[in-house]
C-alpha cells in the first residue's frame, strides 16, 4: 500500500476526474489524501468516498487560494499535508500550482506525476475570463505565460497522465518527452452507469449537450444552424444543461432565433449524480467543437458518456473527435463552422443509421471505453512511481 496525495483547485466534491482517480487508487488498496480549495458549505476535512478530503483556506477569502504560480499560501498547504501524510507519491491537476507541488515533492524526494487533462495555455487563449481585459491576453497571447508554467510544470514532472493520444503526441514534439513517461487515462465513466439506458428514435428528437459552456464549445454557431434544420424538419428540439461563461450569448441566440420553443435551458450547473438522468432525456448527444489548438489536444467525458448511452455523436471536425467517430461509427464528424453547415449535418445524421450508431456507442463503450478499463491503466502507471 503507498500514500498518495492529490492535489488539486477545483471544488472536490463535483469534480468527476478527480473522484474517479481517487476512488480508484483507494479500491487498488492506497492511502489517498485529496488537497483541494474550501468552499463555503463544506468542512475543513473530511472522509469521502474512501479517502480524505483537505480543504485549503478553511474560511478564508478564496482570492487568497487563487491557482496562481508561486502562490505561497498553496505552496505552504501543501507542504503541510504532506509533512502530516508522508505521501510517497504526489500527483498534481493544477498545472498553475505544479510549481508548489513540485518544490513539496523535491522537499520530500518523492515523484511528481501530472494529471494534465488539457492543454491549458490553449484553453486560456479561448477563455472569455482571460481575454476580456488587456492584462489578461498580454498575460496569455503576447508574453504566454501559461506555456513558460507548463513547460515548467511537465519537465519538473516525473510522469504525466493525459486523456487522448493527441496529447502524448503534442508533449512528444513540443518539450521532446518520451512517450514511456506519458500514460493515457481517458474520461471514460463507469459503464454501469448507463449499461440499462435505451434509446427510442421514433417521434420527437432530442438533442443534448451537457456540460460548461464557453466559445470553444461552439453553442452560438450550432443554434443557428440548428433554427435553420428545424426549418424542414418538425419534431426536433435542443436542450442545454449547466452553466458556463457564454451561457447568457447562447441563451441570446435562441431568443434572436426564435427557437425558445424548441431550445430548453436548464437552470444552472447540475451535479454529478444527475447527469445520467439529463442525459437520457436527450437522443443526440452534441460535440460541436471549434478545432483549435485547446480542442485538437483533449476530449471531453461527455464523449464517452454519450457513447455509453447510446446516443449518437453529432461532432465536429476536430482531430480527437474524428477519430473516436472514425473508429467506433457511433456518430458522424461534420463541418460545424457555419450554421449553414451545421444545419446540413443534422439533416444528414437524421437520415441515418441512429440505431446502428446507438448500438456502436454502447458496444465500444462496453468493450474498451470505460472506467474500469482506463483505471487499470492508471493504477498500473502509478504504482510504477511508488516504492
Amino acid at each position: 500500500m503507498a500514500t498518495i496525495l492529490y492535489v488539486q483547485h477545483i471544488r472536490l466534491p463535483d469534480e468527476v476526474r478527480a473522484e474517479k482517480i481517487c476512488r480508484s487508487l483507494v479500491r487498488a488498496g492506497h492511502r489517498v489524501t485529496a488537497l483541494t480549495r474550501w468552499s463555503p458549505g463544506l468542512a475543513e476535512r473530511e472522509e469521502y468516498q474512501g479517502y480524505t478530503v483537505i480543504r485549503a483556506g478553511f474560511e478564508r477569502p478564496s482570492a487568497y487560494f487563487t491557482a496562481l504560480p508561486f502562490n505561497l499560501l498553496w505552496r505552504n498547504a501543501i507542504r503541510r499535508i504532506a509533512t502530516e501524510f508522508r505521501p510517497d507519491c504526489i500527483i498534481v491537476r493544477e498545472m498553475l500550482i505544479a510549481d508548489g507541488t513540485a518544490a513539496v515533492a523535491r522537499k520530500f524526494d518523492v515523484p511528481l506525476l501530472v494529471d494534465m487533462a488539457e492543454n491549458y495555455p490553449a484553453a486560456m487563449r479561448g477563455w472569455k475570463k482571460y481575454q476580456g481585459s488587456f492584462a489578461g491576453r498580454l498575460a496569455t497571447k503576447t508574453l504566454r505565460i501559461p506555456d513558460a508554467v507548463e513547460k515548467m510544470c511537465v519537465t519538473s514532472a516525473d510522469g504525466i497522465i493525459v486523456v487522448c493520444q493527441e496529447q502524448v503526441d503534442r508533449l512528444n514534439k513540443q518539450y521532446g518527452l518520451p512517450s514511456e513517461q506519458i500514460v493515457v487515462v481517458h474520461n471514460t465513466p463507469d459503464y454501469s452507469d448507463y449499461a440499462g439506458m435505451t434509446n427510442n428514435f421514433s417521434g420527437e428528437i432530442v438533442f443534448g449537450h451537457h456540460g460548461y459552456c464557453t466559445a470553444q464549445r461552439n453553442l452560438e454557431v450550432f443554434l443557428r444552424g440548428f433554427a435553420l434544420a428545424s426549418k424542414a424538419h418538425d419534431g426536433i428540439r435542443v436542450e442545454i444543461h449547466g452553466g458556463g461563461e457564454s451561457l447568457p450569448e447562447v441563451k441570446r441566440v435562441a431568443q434572436d432565433e426564435k427557437i425558445e420553443d424548441i431550445c430548453v435551458f436548464s437552470a444552472g450547473e447540475y451535479k454529478l449524480y444527475d447527469l445520467p438522468k439529463l442525459i437520457e432525456r436527450s437522443a443526440i448527444g452534441i460535440v460541436p467543437y471549434i478545432p483549435d489548438e485547446f480542442i485538437n489536444n483533449t476530449i471531453s467525458n461527455k464523449v464517452f458518456d454519450y457513447m455509453a448511452a447510446g446516443r449518437p455523436l453529432f461532432a465536429s471536425k476536430a482531430t480527437t473527435l474524428a477519430r473516436i467517430i472514425e473508429e467506433t461509427k457511433a456518430g458522424i464528424s461534420w463541418d460545424c463552422t457555419t450554421p449553414e453547415s451545421v444545419a446540413e449535418g443534422i439533416k444528414h445524421l437524421l437520415k441515418s443509421d441512429l440505431q446502428t450508431m446507438s448500438e456502436n456507442g454502447k458496444h465500444w463503450a462496453r468493450e474498451k471505453y470505460n472506467w474500469e478499463a482506463d483505471e487499470s491503466v492508471l493504477c498500473e502507471f502509478v504504482e510504477r512511481y511508488c516504492p
